[in-house]
């Protein structure tokens, strides 16, 4: 797309992926996220929820830490891939809280996130919140932090 005539008929509507991420994590990505595109409008956007599989018997955030830090259970957290919302969220956690060791495979190249989740393969997630309120809402996962700017009600 960066390289399509800008004769106004061409759009393209792309994620934080292609324009934020994209480029720091590949500085030869081949275009400009900022030069090559004429940004017109933002059209959607999405929190981000971390969610955990009710049977972990925590439910806050400081509790989770602290059975992460005790280290007597096996934690298995992911997120939806390399440089997404949810990586970073789960990064952000990770070192803020100085746990969750950085070396983790991505189970999603297999199947969705939420059939992991939901599957009991992980113990916990960064998930769209939006895509997600439904498994939060049926209580099959429980939310312990999000990151909007204020609670989401559900």
């Amino acid at each position: 797309m960066a390289r399509a005539r800008p004769d106004g008929y061409t759009l393209v509507i792309a994620g934080m992926g292609p324009n934020i991420t994209g480029p720091r994590f590949n500085p030869n990505i081949g275009y400009d996220p900022i030069n090559d595109f004429t940004h017109i409008a933002m059209i959607a956007g999405d929190s981000t929820s971390f969610v955990i599989d009710p049977a972990l018997g925590v439910k806050t955030l400081s509790e989770f830490v602290a059975l992460a830090k005790g280290g007597t259970v096996n934690l298995t957290v992911g997120s939806s891939g390399v440089g997404t919302m949810g990586h970073l969220s789960l990064e952000m956690l990770r070192r803020k809280a100085g746990v969750m060791k950085s070396h983790s495979r991505s189970l999603s190249r297999r199947r969705p996130l939420a059939i992991d989740l939901l599957g009991h393969h992980l113990s916990a997630a960064f998930i769209a919140t939006a895509s997600g309120i439904e498994q939060v809402r049926s209580g099959a996962v429980l939310p312990l932090a999000v990151t909007a700017g204020e609670r989401i009600a559900t």
